[in-house]
């Protein structure tokens, strides 16, 4: 089988056949005229992006909570030192 480059839209319905309409990889790869191997691989690239971005998300949400208690306990005032969060 010739090597194909997946498009990142092709990647998303990919995802979107395993995991919610439960299709199986060897069931997807000759749609998309690819390997179970090159499924797999997509599959685990879009759980570790999934993964990815709920982390930043928790570490977003913690370091909101963070701010919030040091303004509570006086330690940082929200006047006198505007807070930035960077987003990597």
């Amino acid at each position: 089988m010739a090597k194909r480059a997946l498009t990142e839209a092709q990647k998303n319905r990919i995802w979107q056949l395993s995991e919610e309409d439960g299709f199986s990889q060897s069931k997807i790869a000759p749609l998309y005229d690819v390997s179970q191997s090159t499924i797999h691989n997509v599959l685990k690239e879009k759980r570790h992006e999934a993964e990815i971005a709920e982390l930043k998300n928790q570490m977003q949400n913690a370091m909101a909570r963070g701010v919030q208690a040091a303004i509570e306990d006086g330690s940082v005032s929200p006047t006198n030192s505007p807070l930035y969060l960077e987003d990597k």
